[in-house]
């Protein structure tokens, strides 16, 4: 009974996380805004501990169900912050894992009180929640190291223009206009450069059913002028590779040889080093590109 009881919970919370996890793109008002996900999620996962608790608690140990819901609500935090590195690029989404943290631990709490206590927290977890979900990612993003840690946008559409090319006019501007886009950033290392181009025409492979989804490259070069064309698509490639002025680019050398997820705001919601090292890494390569393809379903 009690192997059946663990399993439960952890099935059933696990469940839960990963469906309330699409809620998280949803975004109520702009100032203060209200993330509708971590505020359902709040809600929910401290129910669930309070459910399980009051239901398990007499064959289960309290603590070991705390853990086991505690652990379910963080899996997808601990996957995306450790296994896939993306600790820093999701700073700012941190107040989400601190609520889910609080409410677990609140839910614990609420199963030790009379009547009176159980209502008034329920109150003041609900208060919580709201202000973690407004508030709290306000005055979080507001810090210095994690505005630090952010990559707000890459401004595609004022680069390309940097270009000055007449291919600019309607081919490449209508390709990546209100689309959601994969892009590699490269510079003067024709190595790197070959790994980033030669993932990005697997990344066109996989999408090129999806008319949401564009590709593109932009090469950053300090001698510009050395090249034939300044924008120009390459023969061996199926997407558009522009070259651009590194002195008149608005990037620094900190953005080049990595690939971005930018939605169709302009907001990064990736950004990662090219590192496939050809045949080599196939498997890490397959991941990610499993991995883009999740990430793009979920922005459509």
């Amino acid at each position: 009974m009690k192997h059946k009881a663990y399993f439960l919970i952890l099935v059933i919370s696990l469940i839960l996380t990963f469906a309330v996890a699409p809620l998280r793109m949803f975004q109520l008002f702009e100032n203060p805004p209200l993330y509708l996900g971590t505020l359902i999620r709040g809600v929910i996962f401290w129910g669930v501990t309070v459910y399980f608790l009051a239901k398990y608690s007499s064959i289960v140990k309290p603590y070991k169900i705390v853990l086991l819901v505690l652990l379910a609500d963080l899996l997808p935090d601990i996957i995306v912050r450790v296994f896939m590195g993306h600790f820093i690029i999701a700073l700012p989404s941190f107040p989400d894992t601190f609520l889910q943290i609080i409410v677990v631990l609140s839910g614990w709490w609420y199963a030790r009180l009379n009547n009176i206590g159980k209502v008034t927290l329920a109150i003041v977890n609900l208060l919580v929640c709201t202000a973690i979900s407004s508030y709290g990612f306000v005055v979080w993003n507001e810090l210095d190291f994690v505005k630090d840690s952010r990559f707000d946008k890459l401004e595609v559409v004022e680069i390309l223009k940097q270009a000055d090319s007449s291919l600019l006019s309607d081919s490449i501007t209508t390709y990546f206009q209100n689309k959601n886009l994969i892009v590699y950033v490269g510079g003067e290392n024709d190595e790197a450069n070959e790994i980033g181009l030669s993932f990005l025409q697997k990344v066109q492979d996989e999408f090129k059913e999806n008319k949401e989804v564009a590709v593109l490259s932009l090469i950053c070069l300090d001698k510009l002028e050395e090249l034939n064309q300044k924008t120009q698509f390459s023969k061996e490639t199926k997407f558009p590779i522009v070259y651009i002025d590194k002195d008149k680019s608005c990037l620094d050398s900190s953005a080049l040889y990595q690939w971005y997820v930018i939605d169709r705001n302009g907001i990064i919601r990736v950004r990662e080093k090219v590192h496939f090292l050809g045949n080599n890494d196939n498997r890490k390569e397959q991941n990610e590109l499993q991995f883009l393809k999740k990430l793009m379903a979920w922005l459509d």
